[in-house]
């Protein structure tokens, strides 16, 4: 069930700065027989999710959705939420400037705006700032914090009114103002897929669903090339190499973008992509590159095999210089370690690894006559791997 209305906020139960979610207690402002089977026992409604700028004694503007919560019963999820400006009297005013996401305002301060500007006070924060100048108490320094957060209000106010438009969730609006900042509205609008080069936390599914909000269309080119690279590039980091089957990636391109098994989008849009030089596959068409993440691996490979081929060997080691560096570290170093240590300085290419959640200090060492097989690379076979 949907609840749309204004809310008192009588208890903030809990909140997290960092994640911004959190449990408050609310009363609406109108009573409904929807609302009243909400009320728990303390007489207020249960509301939980992300907010920012809420605070006791403030009214809300809520949007949200009725859950069974199995050990605290009924509530209402927030899918979106707005703190109302209270320029209705001084109190709800002195709260505002105080305790809403503006931040740089302590009560005293707040006290003195008020007496100053009276029930222009908010107004007066948020367009002309400079103003608070002439209080006594509030200097350039705090000025300036103020003036910086009336800046962010003003920017994540606008990105909350465009993306509850749309219907986009609090938190999701939150952690786009996060990645983008002050300009959140006019990236999205200009192309919604930007996010994914900015944000490594927002998914495909919610830049697509911004996207299609916006009108875009299904069958759009840009829509199903950033389907196609997002999906294998989650692949080859989750799989940790640097490209996969093409029948892998067909099905999972298909359930990113809910196509049918006889869609063309794959084979059209795979081509698109060769030609853009932005993925390439192997010479029987089987397996699909990230072509970013291979060249960087063409790259490493051509290094290595330069270091094997004309790097020095066998360098006389002075163990007494070595040894005297060892006891100087800021821990113990077990007898694996040490020798790893010998091992790094005498071969040109080494590496050392530890077994996952590994707690006995156990190592593993490779050294540049191991490599010998990343010399046929540049003939199109496969690396030798270890597990780095």
């Amino acid at each position: 069930m949907l609840i749309q209305g204004n809310f008192n906020v009588e208890k903030i139960i809990f909140y997290n700065r960092e994640s911004k979610w959190g449990v408050l207690g609310c009363t609406p402002k109108k009573s409904t027989v929807e609302l009243n089977v909400l009320l728990n026992s303390f007489g207020s409604i249960t509301v939980s999710g992300n907010f920012e700028g809420v605070y006791e004694g403030c009214e809300i503007e809520l949007t949200g959705e009725v859950i069974v919560n199995p050990k605290y019963g009924k509530q209402v999820q927030i899918k979106s939420i707005k703190v109302l400006q209270d320029s209705k009297g001084k109190e709800g005013i002195i709260n505002f400037l105080s305790k809403s996401v503006i931040r740089g305002i302590s009560i005293q301060n707040a006290k003195k705006i008020y007496n100053e500007f009276k029930e222009d006070s908010i107004s007066i924060v948020l367009n002309n700032p400079e103003k608070l100048l002439s209080i006594k108490g509030i200097g350039d320094k705090t000025y300036e914090k103020i003036k910086e957060s009336v800046e962010y209000y003003k920017s994540i106010e606008k990105l909350i009114v465009f993306g509850t438009d749309l219907g986009l969730s609090y938190s999701l609006i939150c952690k786009l103002h996060d990645e983008l900042g002050e300009n959140a509205v006019e990236v999205i609008k200009e192309d919604p897929f930007k996010i994914l080069d900015l944000s490594q936390t927002i998914t495909f599914k919610q830049v697509d669903e911004i996207f299609l909000k916006l009108g875009g269309l299904p069958e759009d080119e840009n829509r199903l090339e950033r389907a196609f690279l997002y999906t294998l590039k989650n692949i080859v980091v989750i799989e940790g190499s640097t490209g996969t089957s093409v029948n892998n990636l067909r099905k999972k391109f298909n359930y990113t973008l809910e196509l049918s098994e006889n869609s063309n989008a794959f084979n059209n849009t795979l081509k698109a992509l060769k030609d853009l030089n932005k993925v390439s596959t192997n010479d029987l068409g089987n397996i699909i590159y990230y072509k970013e993440y291979l060249e960087i691996e063409k790259s490493i490979a051509e290094k290595v095999n330069s270091l094997i081929t004309y790097g020095i060997n066998g360098l006389e080691i002075d163990k007494n210089i070595v040894e005297e560096e060892i006891r100087n570290f800021p821990f113990t170093l077990n007898k694996q370690q040490v020798e790893s240590i010998y091992k790094s300085i005498q071969n040109n290419i080494s590496v050392l690894t530890g077994a996952a959640g590994c707690v006995d200090g156990s190592t593993e060492y490779y050294n540049g006559t191991e490599w010998k097989e990343i010399q046929n690379y540049t003939k199109g076979e496969r690396v030798l791997q270890y597990n780095i």
